[in-house]
């Protein structure tokens, strides 16, 4: 039983290579293949995971400089004291015109109708997962002849924040 594993790597298409430069898997055919190739992603997602943590650091790092030269300048300080000021002016208004009988009921509506499209959203999210399972398909054409493509999105979350 052979596998395609070419989606594992990111692959420049024109010279069929992966990003970090090797040569592309395209097909598992045994065990030691498939043992091979986990061993390869593993690192790959090793590397990639430090690289981001190193990557956010600096960012951090530069975000705190832009900041500490922005606070550092009067003009900056003072337009910034002016820009609080509407702003708590503005959170008054935006709390009275809210108190209001007909505001509570929009916002109500508001507040449902993001649930109903959040509800909406997973339960498509489930199907579409489903559709992919059994078609093996990529893309789905909806009611009006648009073709779609199914997108999935991985990501990495510590045990800790799950719970």
């Amino acid at each position: 039983m052979k596998k395609d594993l070419s989606y594992i790597y990111p692959v420049d298409k024109d010279d069929k290579k992966n990003v970090d430069g090797e040569i592309a898997a395209t097909e598992a055919t045994n065990g030691a293949d498939t043992a091979s190739t986990l061993v390869t992603i593993t690192n790959l997602i090793q590397n990639y995971l430090s690289q981001i943590n190193e990557t956010s650091a600096k960012l951090k790092e530069h975000r705190q400089m832009v900041e500490d030269a922005l606070n550092s300048d009067e003009t900056y300080n003072k337009h910034a004291q002016e820009a609080k000021a509407a702003a708590k002016i503005k959170s008054a208004t935006k709390k009275q015109l809210m108190s209001q009988p007909n505001m509570r009921e929009l916002a109500e509506k508001v507040k449902d109708l993001s649930a109903d499209l959040k509800a909406a959203r997973e339960s498509l999210s489930s199907y579409l997962q489903q559709y992919h399972e059994l078609t093996g398909s990529n893309q789905f054409e909806d009611a009006e002849g648009e073709v779609l493509d199914i997108v999935t999105s991985v990501r990495l979350v510590r045990v800790s924040s799950r719970s």
